[in-house]
């Protein structure tokens, strides 16, 4: 999912800050001791989103489990709709926002591990925990995921990338989870996903030419989504890119591609577009 246009002489070294190089350090310096890995995706776009960071690790009998997250940013009807992408994956749609929406994957952890729990302790190896961690992108909600997990809303959480620095153990008795900081693919060859990370705020946008930015989520758009967003906006004659960005901008009194990415990258990051994903599958 990586391989890209050669045209594009995209790597991550500028969106590469020190603390994602430690944290991945961190990761595999815990993997061994790890029973679970449970890596968080953004339902909008799953696959762009999908750091497969722990895909080396499962020929080495841990257990993978994806939550698709941020479910209340889609509509109903694309969380019955799973990646292909995923379909060799233990893959789940998730929305932390729903009260006792994650109590599942606490049954399911312990399912994965019953039969090891069960030779240790015939080895006289008794309450020892499962360990289980967590990680993904930045912003992507991995620290929402543990806080409705756990019950516990003592977590810092904020709506931009990189907030969580280091790790934090939680444990929960027969579960101990860990929190681990943003990770990301080594390098990007691919700038359509450097693009749909940079929409979704998991890179930052402000790094971007706005105008291509802009250019691409229209154009990633087919006819009836863009008919939704058109609607919207009351820009129903706009038939194409330039004509929307002129009439948006007579409407909304907004000038300039830069101000008018800045107010639609919000609204599509508030859940107003529910039928408009960045990964079409």
């Amino acid at each position: 999912m990586n391989d890209g246009d050669s045209n594009n002489n995209l790597s991550l070294a500028s969106w590469y800050p020190g603390h994602i190089k430690k944290a991945r350090q961190e990761i595999n310096r815990r993997l061994p001791k790890i029973d679970v890995l449970i890596e968080i995706v953004d339902s909008r776009a799953p696959v762009s989103s999908y750091s497969g960071v722990f895909e080396k690790y499962k020929s080495q009998g841990k257990k993978h489990i994806i939550l698709s997250n941020k479910t209340d940013l889609i509509s109903e009807e694309n969380t019955k709709i799973k990646p292909e992408f995923f379909s060799d994956k233990d893959f789940y749609f998730v929305n932390t926002k729903k009260k006792d929406s994650l109590k599942f994957l606490l049954n399911i952890i312990r399912e994965k591990n019953a039969d090891k729990l069960e030779k240790l302790k015939k080895w006289g190896i008794k309450n020892k925990p499962v360990l289980v961690m967590i990680g993904g992108m930045p912003n992507v909600g991995k620290t929402s995921i543990i806080s409705a997990i756990t019950g516990k809303n003592r977590l810092r959480i904020e709506n931009r990338p990189g907030v969580t620095r280091s790790e934090q153990w939680i444990s929960l008795g027969d579960i101990n989870i860990l929190d681990t900081p943003g990770v990301f693919y080594p390098e990007f060859n691919n700038v359509e996903i450097l693009y749909k990370l940079a929409i979704l705020n998991i890179l930052k946008p402000q790094s971007m030419d706005f105008e291509k930015l802009f250019d691409f989520f229209w154009n990633n758009m087919n006819f009836h989504q863009q008919n939704i967003f058109k609607k919207h906006y009351k820009v129903e004659n706009a038939d194409t890119y330039t004509d929307f960005i002129e009439c948006f901008g007579e409407i909304n009194g907004i000038k300039g591609v830069d101000n008018i990415a800045t107010r639609i990258f919000s609204d599509y990051n508030k859940g107003k577009f529910k039928q408009i994903l960045l990964d079409n599958f």
